[in-house]
């Protein structure tokens, strides 16, 4: 049914679009939605994890997901938004598939290992705005679809100086807080997660950009400290309120024993 429903809003999207002309650069867009303006993303992402075992082999696993949100401005510089997922296929759930298909959004925190990944609510507050610049928090709070489930918060700031009309940096500092239900207990899993992106427009409507994000997750009870690394790619092209997106990424423990390599698509539209 998701998957049906992932389908048809990308239709609708690419329909909403018309013939390709574009509206403005992917690089002047502000990082909050205007007031009662609404953007609907949808996306597909596949995905290849090898995982080194003890006994000196690799284990090679892939699979894939889908990713939906939404986003509206309720004006004073206020954003709010909502996202769901599907992991298509067994693999998928152990991989998270659906992070993937999320492109150059790489702060998922929280949404388990089920087919069915824990819903991500958001809200986004943009306290400075300046002519080549804007700044501002966001808080992402990630419930658990069932009972003894992971439960996330996710506090962070951000910022986007946009410049030249050629250029935009996005760079961000999260702080993240997992809860996870063990037989043993309950515990707290700290972390921080720094996401970094530079886009360029080639053209008015053609735009590409570098990701990075290392992230950090605290040693609990239960648990060893470790950290990762995400680095990506990604393309994309405006036609009128939609864009077309491609991101090929890695993720890779730091510690070395774990890759997931994945290419994400997706449509993105504003109404």
């Amino acid at each position: 049914m998701i998957l049906r429903l992932g389908v048809c809003l990308v239709l609708l999207c690419v329909l909403h679009c018309g013939v390709a002309f574009c509206e403005e650069r992917w690089v002047d867009d502000e990082s909050v939605l205007l007031a009662r303006h609404i953007r609907l993303q949808a996306g597909l992402g596949m995905g290849l994890l090898s995982v080194e075992l003890l006994n000196g082999r690799t284990y090679y696993s892939g699979g894939g997901g889908l990713n939906l949100e939404g986003a509206v401005g309720v004006g004073a510089g206020i954003e709010v938004g909502a996202r769901s997922g599907h992991r298509v296929v067994a693999a998928g759930s152990g991989m998270r598939g659906d992070e993937i298909a999320r492109l150059d959004d790489t702060e998922t925190y929280g949404t388990g290992l089920d087919n069915f990944p824990n819903p991500e609510l958001r809200v986004r507050w943009r306290a400075y705005h300046w002519r080549w610049g804007e700044a501002g928090l966001e808080d992402r709070f990630v419930p658990p679809l069932e009972a003894e489930r992971e439960l996330a918060e996710v506090i962070g700031a951000w910022t986007s100086l946009h410049m030249w009309r050629r250029a935009r940096l996005d760079v961000g500092f999260n702080g993240v807080f997992t809860w996870h239900w063990f037989a043993g207990g309950t515990v707290l899993e700290p972390g921080f997660g720094v996401p970094v992106r530079l886009w360029g427009n080639l053209t008015q409507a053609l735009y590409v950009g570098l990701i990075t994000a290392p992230h950090y997750s605290g040693s609990t009870s239960f648990t060893s400290e470790h950290s990762e690394l995400l680095m990506g790619v990604g393309v994309g092209y405006r036609i009128r309120r939609c864009d077309v997106m491609e991101v090929t990424s890695s993720r890779n423990a730091l510690e070395g024993l774990l890759t997931r390599i994945g290419v994400g698509i997706g449509v993105a539209c504003r109404i």
